[in-house]
């Protein structure tokens, strides 16, 4: 699903604009603190059924690649 990819960017949203209340914020916000802790988010989604969302951290406090994170203008 083409959603899955971008739902992360900033200002983004899978739904209508209007149908749900948000900015399409929170997953870009969520992201971005995983990656800057050396993680990542993973989403697991079934059309009708739901998503899954697992945030993967390292548990030995070094972060496990250094990834950018996007900055906000």
């Amino acid at each position: 699903m083409e959603d899955q990819a971008r739902i992360f960017g900033q200002f983004e949203r899978a739904v209508v604009a209007g149908a749900i209340p948000g900015l399409g914020l929170g997953l870009f916000i969520a992201d971005q603190i995983v990656r800057a802790h050396g993680g990542a988010v993973h989403l697991e989604s079934k059309p009708g059924v739901g998503s899954t969302f697992t945030v993967e951290l390292p548990c030995d406090g070094v972060a496990l690649a250094a990834q950018p994170v996007a900055s906000v203008s």
